[in-house]
This record gives C-alpha cells, structure tokens and sequence, in this order.
C-alpha cells in the first residue's frame, strides 16, 4: 500500500473555494498538497517542486488546461507526471482533447469524494508500478548475453525454461532445474534443461527448502557441493543420500529471493567428478539469479499492471454514479458498431430516453435522492438489456441512451415498452410531475441499417428528436423517429 504522506499533489483552478474543496479532501487522506490558480503559477511552482501527479482545471483564463496538460507534456522530464482534469459536465466535449494531450484521467465538478480519491490512488498506484519497472529495466542494459534472454518475455514460465536451457549449455551442467515456493514453502518443479520428463525420483522435495531459508535469510546465496570438497555449510544428511543415489558428483544451489520472501531455488548438477564448480562460476550463477529474481519480479508487475489497467479502462468507461457506460463508451461502441453494421448490411437501433420532470423530481426531493433515483432508472434500463452486444449508457445529466445492434424497429418498440413496464413496477414516487404521481420516462426510437450515404451524427439528432416529440406528445411514453430506414 502506498503511504500518502510519501506523495504531493498539484491542485490547479483559478476558483479558490474549489481549491479549498480539494485542500480539505486531500488533507483529511494524507496527502501532501500544493496549488496554483493559474497555469503560469503552476509552472513556476513546478520548477520548483515536482509533484507526484496533478489535478488541473480545464477551464482557466490566460493559459488554459488544456494548453498547460501540452506544455507538461512536451517536456521529457515531466512526460510521465499524472494529470487529471477537473471538469464541470458541460465541459465534456473538451475531454476528448485532454485525452489527446496526454491526460490519464478526469473527474466532474462538483468532486465525489470517493471518486476523486479513489483515482488519485489508482494514478499513484500505476505510475508507481510504472516507475518500479522502469528502474528494473535499466538493469537489463548491464546483463550478458544469457541474462539478457532472461527479459525477452513477460511470460515467467517460458522465461525460466529458456534460462534453465541456456545455463545447461553455459555451464556444461547435465541438469538445471528451478524449483518454485509459495509462501507456505510448499513447492514445486516449474523449469527444467531435460529434453524428457525428470526421472520420477526428481522430486522439488529432493531438495530441503527449509534447510536451505535458514542457511541465509537475508538475501541471494549460493552453496557448492561435491564428493571431495564441500564449501558450503554442512548439507543435511538425508540430502548426502539422496546424491548419493545419482550419479552427481557436483550440485550447486542458488535460493531465489524477491526481497526477503524466499520465491524458489536454482539446482545445477554435474556428473563428471572433475568437473567441481568454481569461484567464477558461482559468480556468475550469482549475477544470473539476481537478474532472474527481477524478471519474475517484473512479470508479477506486468500482471499487476495489466489488471490495473483493465480496472482503469472500467473506470474511464463507467458512469461514476449510476454504474453504467459512460458518454465517452456510448460514443466509441457507437461508432464500431455503425461501421460493423454498415459492412454487414445488418439494421441498428438507438434508443434515447430521459427522466421525466426530474429538475422538479431534484428541487422537491433534494440532490441526494434524485441521485438514488438516477441510480435505480439505470438499474431498470439494464435489466432490460439481454445480449452482450447491447449498450446502456448514461447520455447526460437525466437521460440514457441504449444501443441495440442487429435490433429492428419493431425489437428496439419491444425493449423501450418493457423498460417502462419495468420502470412502472418501481412505483417511484415524484410529487410534482405533472399529470403523474411516479417517476416516468420518456423515450425516442430510431432505426436504420447504415450506408455509406447515412450520418450517424444526424441518425442520433433523429432520435432525439423523437424523444422530444415524446416529450411533447404528453411524456410517460415513447416516439419514433419520422426518418426511420430500414
């Protein structure tokens, strides 16, 4: 876990009192913060002091977010600095050139504060795990040529079956194997040089893991072993035998350590009674295991980043309140599936609805509770969606969008009369709509198999006019679009 303390944050907004908002936020966690009401404040402020990522206002008079998030990152030594913006929902359709400009992230006015937090910690997280595999990689530039083999691939197992194959030849050992621990010690053969499977009296028990942790718990070694000369401490008994048995007549153990965690050990073997491992080459087993210890190490961030990154396209893609797609996921899927759909000659449907009186549903029941509402309408939405295919996205402020493709005319009538009837069960209560005693929706349905010749910018405006006709025609009910081509 990352210590706050350990970090400072950037705030930038020429309005002070939401810089008080985030002062407040980010000192109650820990963090250490600083500000700037300007972007020419903020750049002298980081000559100073480099922070560790920034929350930065889109909108600023003089040099504004976006022109600062391009300055930042024109400059190498600040390319990686985390950058999230701070948007107010009118402002969404900038976001897509802060994207283009080198943000990782945004949040929109007013603050949540879970969410706020919740991705200043994932930005820190990765750009830590980022920073963490850097420093691993400009390790790699001071390795051999079998080291350097080590960290051609993220794949740990295939990695370590390379090595074992690799230092077999080096070394002109008959047999490498690496034997892998878990935290409990149990353990188990993971690589080996064999070209057949090990004979069954190869075991990953034939070594004495718990023998080898306690020789030396601080860090790498390695012990050489051989029938007229042992240099390292006293090999257990049972272990003398089990040599014994085979024909070795060298064995070297190198204990793999990440950290202090014992993760494995390296066991090369030697048949040949004049052939006892050296000096040099300890050292050099040494050098290989240290580097081999790192690139298991940065598989297991690889794996770690990758699972980050994969919560973070979530994140980007998700509505922070309802749950649900986002306008930026509404707009990308839309965009792949007009075009899918255009070369397969397949029809797509759009639905387009929004929440009924719901400025009057907020002033009578308060903020919080039309949040909740929002919530269960998009609940309700997804119910009613069946196939993977198929999106519902928060549109705007009270109005959801829902993509249907390979969906006719008649299947997209079909879906907005059951998300009615579903929204209908609910039996939300809203005191001033008028004409009705319950929350309601009113809905826009269009339909078109694209061509070439079709906009889909204008088949979305179709839509929506149709959902305004909705409106218009009394709401609590849906309209087709006039332009339907099917």
């Amino acid at each position: 876990m990352l210590n706050p303390e350990n970090y400072l944050i950037l705030a930038i907004d020429d309005q002070k009192n939401n810089l008080q908002v985030l002062q407040y936020l980010l000192d109650a966690v820990g963090y250490q913060v600083t500000f700037a009401t300007s972007g020419e404040q903020a750049l002298k402020r980081i000559a100073i002091v480099r922070p560790d990522l920034i929350l930065l206002d889109l909108m600023m008079p003089e040099i504004d977010g976006l022109q600062l998030c391009e300055m930042l990152k024109s400059n190498p030594d600040l390319a990686t600095l985390p950058i999230i913006f701070l948007t107010a929902s009118n402002e969404q359709e900038d976001l897509l050139q802060a994207f283009q400009r080198g943000a990782v992230d945004y949040v929109t006015k007013p603050f949540n504060k879970y969410e706020l937090l919740a991705r200043i910690k994932t930005h820190l997280e990765l750009n830590y795990l980022r920073e963490q595999a850097q420093k691993k990689a400009e390790q790699e530039k001071i390795i051999n040529s079998i080291t350097g083999s080590i960290h051609d691939s993220l794949n740990v197992n295939e990695t370590l079956s390379t090595v074992s194959h690799q230092l077999k030849d080096f070394f002109t050992a008959d047999r490498v194997v690496i034997i892998g621990c878990d935290p409990q010690l149990k353990c188990s053969i993971i690589a080996h040089s064999t070209v057949s499977d090990l004979p069954p009296s190869f075991q990953a028990n034939f070594v004495d893991i718990e023998w080898l942790k306690n020789q030396n718990q601080s860090g790498l070694s390695v012990y050489n072993w051989s029938r007229e000369t042992t240099t390292a401490s006293p090999i257990p008994e049972t272990h003398q035998d089990w040599l014994q048995t085979h024909p070795i007549k060298a064995e070297l153990l190198a204990p793999i350590y990440l950290e202090s965690h014992l993760w494995g050990v390296l066991v090369a073997h030697r048949y040949q009674r004049d052939n006892p491992w050296t000096e040099d080459d300890t050292g050099i087993l040494l050098r290989i295991v240290d580097q081999l210890a790192i690139a298991v190490q940065q598989s297991e961030l690889y794996q770690q980043l990758q699972k980050a990154n994969k919560a973070l396209c979530l994140l980007a893609n998700t509505d922070g309140l309802t749950q649900i797609a986002n306008r930026r996921r509404f707009d990308d899927l839309f965009s792949q599936e007009w075009q899918r759909l255009q070369r397969e000659k397949a029809p797509l449907s759009l639905v387009l609805c929004d929440i009924d009186y719901f400025k009057q549903y907020n002033d009578f029941y308060g903020h919080l509770q039309g949040d909740i509402c929002l919530k269960q309408v998009a609940q309700t939405l997804a119910e009613a969606i069946k196939r993977p295919a198929d999106l519902v996205a928060r549109y705007g402020g009270e109005e959801f969008a829902i993509v249907l493709p390979n969906t006719d005319l008649n299947g997209a009538i079909a879906i907005a009369q059951m998300i009615q009837d579903k929204l209908a069960q609910l039996k939300i209560p809203h005191a001033k709509s008028l004409g009705h005693t319950e929350v309601t929706l009113s809905l826009g349905i269009n339909s078109i198999i694209p061509t070439p010749n079709s906009s889909p910018n204008q088949f979305i405006e179709n839509t929506d006019q149709a959902l305004y006709q909705a409106k218009q025609n009394g709401r609590n009910q849906y309209a087709i679009a006039s332009t339907v081509d099917l």
